[in-house]
């Protein structure tokens, strides 16, 4: 019979991949005020420039807003990692979802990655090496933008042995 499944953690990517998008917005936000404010109303002379100038510029900053800031956003509200008793998950995708699994019991090492950013932020990527890999490879399962990672690969290291 096989164990009962429960959930040890859930969560979503570390949100620091959100840091670009904020200050794109506010440099975004900017550049419509400037567009706003300093457009000038005789269009430099061109005749519907002056009335339809501002609206094109307002749009294509629009425009750059869905790809750069919404898109982004949707994103990391779309990205979570679960770890329960029997695995590891972690789920992405907008409009096509997509997961990867790897079972407990087919973990052979856990090791992370952390550079002086995720360090600050507190998160970093987990490397899962299955027992088929030579663990001290550089290959296997990453997991990246993991929140509390260490506090993870102890969680994992406690759960496999």
């Amino acid at each position: 019979m096989r164990p009962t499944e429960t959930t040890l953690m859930h969560g979503r990517t570390h949100a620091k991949i959100l840091a670009l998008p904020i200050l794109l917005q506010i440099g975004l936000i900017v550049l419509h005020v400037i567009v706003w404010r300093f457009f000038p109303e005789d269009g430099w002379g061109i005749d519907g420039l002056g009335t339809w100038g501002p609206v094109v510029l307002h749009g294509l900053i629009i425009i750059a807003e869905v790809i750069f800031i919404v898109v982004p956003i949707l994103q990391w509200l779309a990205s979570t990692y679960t770890l329960t008793n029997l695995r590891v998950s972690q789920q992405w995708g907008i409009i096509v979802r997509r997961s990867h699994e790897v079972s407990l019991d087919r973990i052979a090492a856990v090791s992370t990655e952390r550079s002086i950013i995720d360090r600050i932020f507190g998160c970093g990527t987990l490397v899962l090496h299955d027992v088929s890999i030579n663990a001290e490879s550089s290959s296997g399962v990453r997991f990246h933008d993991v929140p509390r990672v260490e506090e993870v690969r102890a969680t994992i290291n406690q759960l496999i042995y």
